[in-house]
This record gives structure tokens, C-alpha cells and sequence, in this order.
């Protein structure tokens, strides 16, 4: 797998006024039989991914709960602090995100110095895991196309319509981060290293003092200089 490069040991972000998303530890660890490995569903650098049944909350209905199918992150408590960043940036950025190819947070929990992500499950996994593979189970190039649509769907959406305070810029984007619903529907993911790009900079791209990214999809460009074209300083 490609090397990401390290996200800045500064926690860049707070999280403020998300009482709604809130859920217990005890919640979770029962779900999960106290994060029993036959959960577990993937692991990586920065933590593990568990798949379980939760009541989650209903949008618009405190009061009111429904059992979902849920992918639930478990953050490692790293050293380096970089767990924490990247827990903090998922929150900050896909609490303000609605959009059917971004995947929804419905969650989180920050207890006993646990810091655990509550998503929507996406029943067919990640890209990378069809792409180049002899699956007998494959998308179709039509169904192919339309994952390339609704990439660009969800970027669009980070990048223009989140409104006129800000927009947001994944620095991410590869097959690994973006997961399949049940009906080969694309939704992008894994947001720790991304940026808000707030509306008072009117510049078109970016500059940054902390590259990140991984490092075979990067912009040559950016990934030697730490700019993309224009003067917008997102650090």
C-alpha cells in the first residue's frame, strides 16, 4: 500500500456544539462484545474498523432511535498525537457534510481515552479492493462510470457547495478512501487530512507548510513545493 504522509502533531481543530452525536462507551462496547476481533473488518495504521448493529439516533429526533448497520473506527491513542488530529478532523468536517457520495458520520464517542467514529456501513467495501482483482464479483464498466460520476458529485460538493463560509479540500482522494453501498454507489471517505477552506480566501488552490497525502497520488507540484497553483494558505 501506498505511504501517507504525517498529518501535523498541532491539533488544527475543536469540537464544539456536537451533543447530537454523542454516544456512550458502554453503547459501543456492548454492540461490539467489547471490541471482540470477530467485529473487526479492517485495520490500518491509524486504528481498527468494526461492524456492528447500534441504535443511532434520528435525524431531527433526539428522542428517537433506530438499529443500523454501522462501521465503527477505532482510533489508536498514538504518541505522535496524530490520531487525535485526524479524529478531530473527521468530526469537524463530516458533521458539516450531507451528501449521498460523502459518507455520513453518525457519531462518535470520546471516553476513557477511547476515540471511536460511527459511520454508515458500506456493504461492498472499498475501490481498491475490485480494482485490478479476480473477484468473480466485479462492478460492470457502466456501474465503473458512474462510481467516476459520483466521485466527482461528492467533490463538488466539498469544493463549491458547502456555502459561502467555506468549502473543503480532501488531500486524499484515492481508491482505498472511497467505499461502495450496496448498489455500487461511491461514497469518498477518510477525511483526517483534510482542510477547510474558509470563504474569506478567495484564492482557487491552496499552500500549505504541512504536506500531506499519499504520496503516489500526489500533484508533483504540490508534493515538491507544498503548492498547488494560487496563493490561498490553508496553515
Amino acid at each position: 500500500m501506498a505511504r501517507s504522509f504525517s498529518r501535523s502533531q498541532k491539533p488544527r481543530r475543536q469540537v464544539q456544539n456536537l451533543d447530537h452525536l454523542k454516544i456512550a462507551l458502554k453503547d459501543i462496547q456492548l454492540a461490539t462484545e467489547n471490541f471482540d476481533e470477530k467485529y473487526c473488518i479492517g485495520s490500518g495504521g491509524y486504528g481498527k474498523v468494526y461492524k456492528s448493529y447500534l441504535a443511532i439516533k434520528m435525524k431531527g429526533k433526539d428522542e428517537l432511535t433506530e438499529m443500523s448497520t454501522v462501521a465503527i473506527k477505532r482510533i489508536f491513542n498514538r504518541d505522535d498525537g496524530q490520531g487525535k488530529e485526524g479524529f478531530l478532523a473527521e468530526i469537524d468536517v463530516l458533521s458539516r457534510c450531507e451528501h449521498p457520495n460523502i459518507i455520513s458520520l453518525l457519531g462518535f464517542c470520546v471516553e476513557d481515552n477511547e476515540m471511536l467514529l460511527v459511520y454508515e456501513h458500506a456493504p461492498k467495501k472499498s475501490l481498491d479492493g475490485y480494482l485490478g482483482s479476480t473477484n468473480k464479483v466485479n462492478p460492470t464498466w457502466t456501474q465503473r462510470l458512474q462510481m467516476c460520476i459520483d466521485i466527482a458529485h461528492g467533490l463538488h460538493y466539498l469544493h463549491t457547495n458547502m456555502g459561502n463560509k467555506y468549502g473543503i479540500i480532501h488531500r486524499d482522494i484515492k481508491s482505498d478512501n472511497i467505499l461502495l453501498g450496496e448498489n455500487w454507489e461511491a461514497k469518498i471517505a477518510d477525511f483526517g487530512l483534510s482542510k477547510v477552506h474558509h470563504g474569506y480566501l478567495h484564492a482557487s488552490t491552496i499552500k500549505t507548510n504541512h504536506i500531506a497525502g499519499t504520496n503516489v497520488y500526489l500533484d508533483p507540484e504540490y508534493a515538491r513545493t507544498g503548492t498547488s497553483p494560487g496563493e490561498a494558505s490553508l496553515d
